[in-house]
């Protein structure tokens, strides 16, 4: 009787703490959902606000209005589904408003020679895309399937912190190999070693976010780190690319606000201000540095880092502080005006594709090792870019212009290429949403679900490169 009553005792205690428990998670949660609704709200007016300010005309507020709007209703249901699992339709979408609807605010310079209607028709485009996406994200992250549980940690703190450092190391010893050009005995087995460092050093990035936000990162050890994760992204930069070193940032901010759940305002507008030169003076460094009719890279010593950066932060900043051109990286990066002449031409004057750009990606999923002379992962914006007249044949040996998905998939399909390629854009990031809910910052499915939204942000990227 005395071991019953004890047992009836302590589940009753236990029951009464799980109430107390769950009572506080979801209050919690409530503030929590509160201050994100609230957040966006707040968001929202001031892009309509901006945009009633900015526009000149009501046709280009309306375009203007329609993505805002639709880009951000996948974070209105994520917030309002409980904020669970990593939010990669959300942010694929809401940066859909630098690429499609802020350019609008400067249509005289961004969209000359587009008509309004052109430009209106444009915006109702994207927002088909994003709309037949919410709506299979929807459906995937609400399947029924296994039930939540909570998923540990692959890696103990211990492991973390010292994979963080070994990928970092790995990483540098890379780049720094590839700039001195110490790999050309690789060959075409090349390839494979850039996939394997990439990744370790991606993943060593979001690590470092993670640990820095779990407090095992202070003082030496976490100045260690900042300097490892800039040296790799000098390293990187040294190509005059940006992607690459903006991906090991990406990779760190993710790990951080995944884990701390709140974003570091501060360091991102750094970034954003850095990266905004940079990318203004770009052009002119390439010009300089890079081998006549290639994306070769003069820059062979680690040495001339310094002096390179020197440069060109000033020659961006010498190209944003110009009377006869002043545009952003938000301007110059826009993707709108890429599906405008798709638009235009498809299928008046050019016949649509059918499926080209997609049927490629077979061919490029052959390792170069195996099949040195395999598809190039840019043979499809290659093919876009000749057959709109962007590049000649020649050009796109030293030259890239991203397309996206959006304008892509209207060169193929026109609206019913935007309606299917939104819908298995949407379902992938939908499942991967339900996976990793549940999941901690350091679980398989989180690291496969912040994976794929590192790739799924470059938004200049075709569907067989993604």
């Amino acid at each position: 009787l005395r071991h019953s009553l004890h047992r009836e005792v302590a589940h009753g205690i236990s029951v009464a703490a799980g109430k107390i428990v769950r009572s506080i998670d979801q209050s919690s949660l409530g503030k929590e959902r509160g201050r994100a609704l609230r957040a966006l709200g707040v968001g929202a007016v001031l892009a309509i606000l901006l945009g009633i300010f900015r526009t000149e005309t009501a046709a280009d507020f309306l375009a203007y209005l329609v993505v805002i709007l639709v880009a951000l209703v996948p974070a209105l249901l994520w917030v309002r589904s409980g904020t669970t699992g990593i939010p990669v339709l959300p942010t694929f979408a809401a940066l859909h408003i630098f690429y499609f609807a802020l350019p609008i605010l400067n249509s005289d310079e961004v969209l000359e020679g587009y008509s309004q209607a052109g430009i209106v028709r444009a915006a109702g485009t994207v927002s088909l895309f994003l709309a037949a996406a919410t709506l299979a994200s929807s459906w995937a992250s609400r399947r029924p399937g296994r039930a939540q549980q909570v998923r540990a940690d692959i890696f103990s703190d211990k492991q973390m912190v010292t994979f963080l450092f070994l990928g970092l190391v790995i990483g540098a010893t890379y780049h720094a190999a590839v700039i001195s050009g110490e790999l050309g005995w690789l060959g075409t087995w090349f390839g494979l070693l850039r996939s394997i460092t990439s990744t370790a050093l991606v993943v060593s990035c979001y690590f470092l976010g993670v640990a820095r936000a779990r407090g095992l990162l202070r003082k030496a050890p976490w100045a260690l780190a900042c300097a490892g994760l800039s040296f790799n992204v000098a390293l990187s930069w040294s190509s005059l690319f940006l992607v690459g070193g903006a991906a090991y940032i990406l990779a760190a901010a993710l790990g951080y606000i995944v884990t701390r759940k709140r974003i570091p305002w501060l360091a991102v507008v750094l970034v954003f201000v850095v990266v905004n030169i940079l990318h203004a003076g770009k052009a002119e460094m390439r010009t300089k540095y890079w081998e006549q009719g290639q994306s070769v890279n003069r820059i062979s010593s680690l040495v001339q880092l310094p002096e390179v950066a020197m440069e060109w932060f000033a020659a961006g900043l010498k190209e944003l502080g110009s009377d006869a051109e002043r545009r952003s990286a938000l301007d110059r990066t826009s993707l709108l005006p890429l599906l405008l002449r798709a638009q235009q031409l498809t299928p008046q004057y050019v016949d649509y594709l059918r499926g080209e750009t997609y049927a490629l990606l077979p061919g490029m999923l052959v390792p170069r090792f195996l099949s040195p002379n395999k598809t190039r992962s840019q043979a499809g914006m290659d093919l876009l870019n000749i057959r709109y007249g962007f590049l000649t044949v020649e050009g796109v040996a030293s030259t890239a212009i991203g397309w996206g998905l959006i304008a892509e998939a209207w060169a193929n399909f026109g609206y019913w290429g935007e309606i299917l390629i939104g819908l298995f854009v949407g379902a992938l990031a939908g499942a991967l949403t339900r996976w990793s809910a549940g999941a901690s910052a350091v679980s398989r499915p989180t690291l496969l679900a912040i994976a794929a939204m590192i790739a799924l942000l470059n938004l200049e990227a075709d569907l067989a490169g993604l």
